[in-house]
């Protein structure tokens, strides 16, 4: 016979056990393993058909066309292709070429020099120092000439399809002498490339002033490496020449012609080694205090004999 005390005990647990299986936690089932394989499935079967899908076909005949360089730029097609891109210089004797337009992916290699195609577009830069090192003086400063890069771009695209062509011609008349005036009047030596370091047996002096091409050479040099010697000049300010000159007439003006004022520019020569920047001599040449051929407004401005430079000159070889 159960006491008021035991009786008590054994409601209580039977108490507690009622109240543990109504409000017991439910674990979730777990996935079964039909479940757990369509998923892992479609997840394999979507990588595996991202990965498999096929570079898109390169038409067959793709083939590059440079265009005939204007000033230091030459424009790239490619046939069959949207493609395109150009070859430019930006100073000195670097260059790049820039092709823009390419499937994603594709690799141009421009001699050692390889890239990829990240974003449609890329540019791959290029030294045209050694080639102008071994360009005759002809050849780098004629405006109607080029300078040969030796260099051949090759562009193969996603499918494995190939191109490649050698690089266009540079003009390299108008950054060259640029570059010469620039840097060598600021004391900057300009190197064409990897130079010997010996003078040459003779010495070659370049006069970017000349008036005429053949006659901006003075010396026994083949190639630009050999030009040792640069005449720089630097114009001096515009002052009067205290006289009238008259009779200029614009095109089919009838009559005696105007009158303009005499303005001269003298000039400072400076003759500078190109491999060091050092300053060998220095003269003042002054303008000539005649009447030039053509005016301006109502000024007409005379400028030093190139003549008379390049005698002084010549006798710095």
């Amino acid at each position: 016979m159960l006491t008021s005390n035991s009786y008590l005990r054994v409601v209580s647990l039977l108490s507690f056990a009622v109240l543990t299986s109504a409000v017991g936690c439910k674990k979730d089932a777990p996935p079964s393993e039909g479940d757990s394989a369509d998923k892992s499935g479609a997840s394999s079967d979507s990588k595996s058909k991202k990965s498999d899908k096929p570079a898109a076909k390169t038409p067959d005949g793709v083939t590059l066309e440079w265009s005939k360089p204007t000033g230091s730029v030459s424009k790239l097609t490619f046939t069959k292709l949207e493609a395109k891109g150009e070859l430019s210089c930006f100073g000195g004797t670097g260059c790049a070429v820039r092709l823009e337009k390419l499937p994603e992916g594709t690799k141009v290699k421009l001699g050692a020099k390889e890239e990829v195609a990240k974003a449609s577009a890329l540019r791959v830069e290029f030294e045209l120092g050694d080639a102008l090192a071994k360009a005759t003086p002809k050849d780098a400063l004629s405006y109607d000439r080029t300078v040969d890069p030796g260099l051949s771009l090759e562009v193969t695209f996603p499918d494995g399809a190939k191109v490649s062509g050698a690089l266009p011609g540079v003009t390299a008349k108008y950054m060259l002498e640029q570059d010469l005036e620039k840097k060598l009047a600021n004391g900057t030596p300009v190197l064409f490339g990897k130079e010997p370091e010996a003078a040459p047996a003779a010495h070659t002096i370049l006069f970017l002033g000349a008036l005429m091409e053949d006659e901006k050479v003075m010396g026994p040099a083949k190639t630009m490496a050999e030009i040792d010697l640069v005449a720089v000049h630097t114009a001096l300010p515009k002052k009067s020449g205290d006289k009238k000159c008259t009779g200029y007439k614009a095109t089919n003006e009838q009559g005696p012609g105007r009158e303009a004022d005499l303005m001269l520019v003298d000039w400072d020569v400076s003759l500078i080694e190109r491999k060091t920047a050092k300053v060998i001599e220095k003269k003042t040449f002054e303008a000539e205090k005649r009447c030039p051929m053509f005016a301006q407004g109502n000024e007409t401005t005379s400028y030093p004999d190139r003549r008379e430079i390049q005698t002084w000159l010549r006798s710095k070889r």
